[in-house]
């Protein structure tokens, strides 16, 4: 009180520098901790997004598989026949997917194969992403079940150690490194 009484503009600017430090402070370690796991703030974002996506998705999935309105895929090939003969073949959602280098989203691209129906209330497509199948299943509430499988890694995330030396020492600066080879004149 003697601070704010006798001398208020000072205990204002102390108090400013306060909250700001605070602010800077936490502004800081989030920073710190983005670049521990080799990531912008824009794929921060973004990964904060497929990790409640991917938790939504499984937690839909597995209340489906609870309620009985469809039936988890556990053989690594299992075969599928609908009344009009058509044959899909699914392997298991718990693999691996492989994301080629040149793909630097969080995800695989998806191509969608021929659909096949299975005779009962749930509905059932087919759906392939870099050589893995995916059974996506319609149940009877008209929403789409699929089991997301494991969540998606960040492939750039080295660790601790070799991130930091990727921003104090970039790759491109390294010997070694392929650099662009400059026109050379005849």
């Amino acid at each position: 009180q003697y601070m704010f009484a006798k001398r208020t503009p000072e205990a204002g600017v102390c108090l400013i520098m306060f909250v700001m430090a605070i602010a800077l402070g936490l502004f800081f370690g989030y920073h710190v901790n983005i670049t521990c796991k080799n990531m912008t703030t824009n794929e921060d974002g973004k990964w904060e997004d497929v990790k409640r996506w991917y938790k939504r998705q499984k937690k839909d999935y597995d209340e489906a598989v609870k309620k009985g309105w469809i039936t988890p895929q556990t053989a690594t090939n299992a075969t599928l026949t609908n009344n009009g003969g058509v044959t899909t073949t699914t392997n298991n959602a718990a693999a691996t997917p492989s994301i080629p280098d040149k793909d630097v989203t969080c995800t695989p691209s998806i191509a969608t194969t021929a659909p096949a129906a299975v005779e009962t209330t749930t509905s059932q497509q087919t759906i392939e992403a870099n050589d893995n199948k995916t059974t996506i299943y319609k149940g009877p509430d008209g929403k789409q079940y699929f089991d997301p499988g494991p969540i998606p890694k960040n492939v750039y995330d080295r660790g601790l150690i070799e991130n930091w030396k990727e921003v104090i020492y970039p790759l491109s600066l390294r010997d070694g490194e392929q650099k662009p080879q400059s026109k050379k004149t005849m």
